[in-house]
């Protein structure tokens, strides 16, 4: 139940009396200016991030609010002057009158930079004030512009006309932080350039640019899902995070708590009652203090306000009598939209239910702290979650194939968090994945904080009942999982021996457009000792998978296992020893400028940096043989 605008308020309580009876708002209820058959009203809208202005000691900068406040009304006031109207009875509007409407985003930001709970006495003083500002410093910047270039055409016989401010229809008294009597003088002198100059809107888009909440809005929960192109992330509310952090609270274990509570914390006993209530969510508020904040506000707002209302589960009587109480309070804007809260919140869906019921049995008490892994820890529930998962996360905006031929498994535990996630992923050749800048980006930022543990990939030629154990296997290794990509089945040789294996799968042939060849070379050098390190590691899990010929049973392969655990024990000290021989090769790749050209290997070619390698092997371990080395 949408859009509920109390006509009789807004009539009697906007500037544009003198030109007739405001009929309607616009869809998001905060605009509310006058039309005609003669002209089409148009608002010109602009958003202010409040949280900006919380300085390092925690204090609010009014100051520098007011400042700015005043450059988003000249800034609008250019608009209106050189902007393309598709009518004329739109312009003959805009033109005449020059509503403009200045609006917020992050106010809840606002709140918690300060450390103050949303419906608490501090913050609906900083409210008000914040408003108050914003009122006078638009009316002042206005009144400047009037002095330049004349009031409004329609300004004769208008409220402000008269010295009736917005506050004077509320019957309220402002604060004396701002000079009103000075004000008033001038306006009485100069006129304003403007008709209406607040009007705080949903900033639903804008605030998203900015990393800010919704507009005037509480926090409607601490985690939700945001869905994109390439998939479906689970958004934690950033303060919260940093808060618990410093307060070293914040694990895999809390991330599941606070999905389990559907984003609220309250019920979480180890988070501090301080934290509790500056993270309350809308669905923890009286809406009766939000409709309150928005009377406060509204003092000083002289088109409307967009304001949503939550009820869980509303009613007939609930939304009566909220409406009765809003209306009442002097709202012009008694209702944006009605939210009321799903019975499942999509969130719940990116996790994995078994996870979430080792932690109840590992928890017991719903507010301990696990240490326990995320990783399953017997073979037979991993191979099982192998095949159950769903992959979700950002690994598929970094392994961006660009075309689709050829399937494969991925694992990333230690991104997902609550188990093992699969995803099938088609490319046309391992050797033409896709890199553009912004994936390489993320790729070093995901190695560099250790986000990603395994990733395992395998040619589709292998059955899932071998690559269940080989997954199995390999994720229960100690050594193995802290490796990240594995790729087995036909593409083995063309992949490793042409060093195309980088950092979570970022493979960058030299004739990628978008990598310059000078990347390339920073790529190779950067991630030589992983290439070198899963080199060694592929042909462990490979030999495996060979000691099958048939590819018959899955049984085979744990059989090999525990038939040549000795030759496997060896090999692993091999593979540690080899960590040291790839960082005496990464030391000789940095010091030594390679030539631009043939950087990586292409079909047909050798490679002039596999050469390299080849031969800076073979003088650092003598007496090895070519397919050795």
């Amino acid at each position: 139940m949408p859009y509920m605008v109390y006509k009789d308020t807004c009539n009697r309580k906007t500037n544009q009396q003198n030109l007739g009876t405001i009929k309607c708002s616009n869809l998001c209820t905060e605009v509310v200016l006058y039309s005609s058959r003669e002209e089409i009203a148009v608002c010109n809208l602009a958003s202010i991030a409040l949280g900006r202005f919380v300085t390092s000691e925690m204090k609010y900068d009014f100051k520098m609010l007011h400042e700015v406040t005043k450059v988003v009304v000249k800034n609008l006031n250019k608009v209106i002057d050189r902007n393309y109207y598709p009518i004329p009875e739109a312009e003959r509007s805009n033109k005449r009158h020059r509503p403009i409407g200045i609006g917020v985003q992050g106010l809840a930001d606002a709140f918690i930079l300060m450390r103050y709970p949303f419906t608490s006495e501090k913050a609906r003083d900083l409210n008000k004030r914040i408003f108050e500002t914003m009122y006078y410093a638009a009316l002042e910047a206005s009144c400047d512009l009037a002095k330049e270039q004349g009031p409004y055409e329609s300004y004769e016989g208008s409220p402000i006309s008269k010295g009736i401010l917005q506050f004077d229809m509320w019957g309220v008294t402002p604060t004396d932080q701002c000079d009103w009597g000075t004000l008033r003088e001038k306006i009485a002198k100069f006129g304003i350039r403007n008709s209406v100059l607040l009007s705080p809107m949903p900033t639903a888009s804008t605030a998203q640019i900015l990393g800010n909440n919704e507009s005037i809005e509480p926090y409607t929960s601490n985690v939700y899902t945001r869905n994109v192109l390439s998939g479906s992330f689970q958004i934690f509310n950033m303060h919260l995070m940093n808060d618990l952090m410093h307060l070293d609270l914040w694990d895999d274990d809390m991330k599941l708590e606070i999905i389990k509570n559907k984003g609220s914390i309250q019920n979480i006993e180890r988070i501090p009652q301080e934290i509790r209530d500056l993270y309350k969510t809308v669905w923890e508020m009286s809406q009766r203090d939000i409709i309150d904040m928005a009377a406060d506000r509204g003092a000083f707002i002289d088109q409307s306000q967009s304001l949503n209302i939550f009820i869980a589960r509303p009613n007939y009587g609930n939304i009566t009598s909220m409406h009765f109480y809003g209306w009442q309070k002097g709202l012009k804007t008694g209702m944006y939209y009605l939210r009321t809260r799903p019975a499942v919140d999509a969130v719940q869906f990116t996790v994995d239910k078994t996870r979430l019921k080792e932690y109840d049995s590992v928890n017991g008490d719903k507010n301990s702290k696990s240490s326990s892994s995320s990783i399953p820890a017997t073979t037979s529930e991993l191979a099982t979650k192998v095949m159950e998962c769903t992959f979700e996360g950002e690994l598929y905006t970094v392994i961006r194939p660009k075309y689709a031929v050829i399937y494969g498994w991925y694992i990333c535990c230690e991104f997902c968090k609550f188990g093992i996630r699969r995803y099938l992923i088609r490319r046309n050749s391992w050797a033409e994945w896709y890199a553009d800048d912004g994936a390489i980006t993320a790729g070093k930022k995901n190695i560099q904080q250790k986000k990603i543990s395994l990733v395992v990939a395998f040619g589709r030629q292998m059955s899932r009942p071998i690559a269940r154990k080989i997954i199995a296997y390999a994720i229960k290794h100690p050594y193995l999982r802290n490796r990240i990509l594995v790729p087995v089945g036909r593409s083995l040789h063309a992949i490793s021996f042409r060093l195309r294996i980088k950092s979570i799968g970022l493979a960058v042939p030299s004739k990628t457009p978008t990598v310059t060849e000078q990347q390339a070379i920073e790529m190779a050098s950067e991630t030589l000792v992983e290439a070198l390190i899963y080199l060694l590691t592929v042909v462990l899990i490979y030999a495996i998978y060979r000691s099958n010929p048939e590819k018959a049973k899955a049984s085979d392969v744990e059989k090999y296992v525990k038939e040549n655990e000795d030759r496997i024990a060896k090999f692993e000290e091999k593979l540690k020893e080899q960590d040291e021989l790839a960082l005496k090769i990464v030391k000789i790749i940095r010091e030594k400028k390679l030539d631009d050209k043939n950087i990586l290997a292409e079909k047909g070619q050798k490679g002039q940096l596999l050469s390299f390698i080849g031969d800076k092997m073979k003088t650092l371990i003598p007496g090895q043989d070519k397919t050795s080395r």
